[in-house]
């Protein structure tokens, strides 16, 4: 359906912050520092680490049974990862410690990292959605997949050619950069021409 309406096409607005130090300072403290993560990511190969953060403003208030799975996912499936995790993940009353699968950190120390964050607008999901129960044996299928073979390479293939578009659009004179100086100049104009209003209304008083 074409509304006849224009459009400015602006973003990512992520990649206009150039500041990596600035952008890790992001989402609250966490419970490793971030100079420690980034000498543990820099031992490690590139593209064998699997980072996992399911936002803090989407719906992943999950329930502990839910986290269990997952955890025991990233331990089968063998992968080096991070994992983000919000103190809202906690679930109700309980310490994260007592969702994670025994022995959990003792088995991960030197070779995964787990990461705990804050919580920050975290939103319940209904009843209905928190049975909803996907089981470790499918996180696990999904990881792999995701991780090892050709099908985990075309991913990396088309995530590379996105990263490339967008780093591209906020360049100087790139889409993004166009269409937001476009934006402003139309801002501009408008105010303008409402002044223009205000300042012929006022004359003719």
């Amino acid at each position: 359906m074409v509304i006849g309406r224009k459009a400015w096409h602006i973003g990512p607005l992520s990649l206009c912050n150039r500041d990596t130090r600035d952008k890790m300072q992001r989402g609250g403290v966490a419970s490793i520092d971030e100079d420690e993560c980034l000498r543990w990511l820099a031992m490690k190969k590139s593209s064998s680490v699997l980072y996992i953060c399911f936002g803090s403003m989407s719906k992943t208030d999950f329930s502990a049974a839910q986290l269990f799975e997952i955890a025991k996912a990233l331990t089968a499936s063998g992968q080096n990862f991070i994992w983000a995790v919000k103190n809202g993940e906690k679930t109700k009353g309980e310490d994260r410690e007592e969702w994670l699968p025994e022995g959990f950190e003792k088995k991960m120390h030197g070779k995964d990292v787990l990461k705990i964050g804050v919580a920050v607008g975290a939103q319940e999901w209904s009843r209905h959605e928190r049975k909803i129960l996907v089981k470790k044996e499918e996180i696990e299928n999904a990881i792999t997949q995701l991780m090892v073979g050709e099908v985990a390479e075309g991913i990396r293939n088309r995530t590379k050619a996105l990263k490339e578009m967008a780093r591209r659009a906020t360049e100087v004179e790139g889409s993004s950069y166009c269409d937001l100086n476009a934006l402003l100049e139309d801002l501009r104009a408008i105010v303008y021409q409402l002044l223009e209003q205000d300042e012929h209304g006022l004359s003719e008083k």
